[in-house]
């Protein structure tokens, strides 16, 4: 099942954030979808985007929707 068919059917239209987690390869082509442009994601790795809408359904649907990379959060090097 594809992430924004998830978010549609579990989500309230009233929430503003929705925190997605899952493993690569499927996630990184989710968030490369959503942004619109290529995004790589190491493991431990997770990608924040954000777009504006009126409604979940338009974010997903509506071609003139636009995703931002807010940032890439990396994993620690210690």
């Amino acid at each position: 099942m594809l992430p924004q068919t998830q978010v549609l059917e579990r989500v309230a239209p009233t929430t503003n954030t929705v925190l997605l987690i899952g493993h690569n390869r499927g996630w990184e082509e989710a968030a490369s979808d959503f942004a619109g442009d290529a995004i790589q994601l190491k493991p431990g790795e997770a990608a924040l985007l954000e777009a504006h809408g009126e409604s979940w359904e338009q974010v997903f649907t509506d071609s003139q929707a636009v995703w931002n990379v807010h940032s890439i959060i990396r994993r620690s090097r210690d």
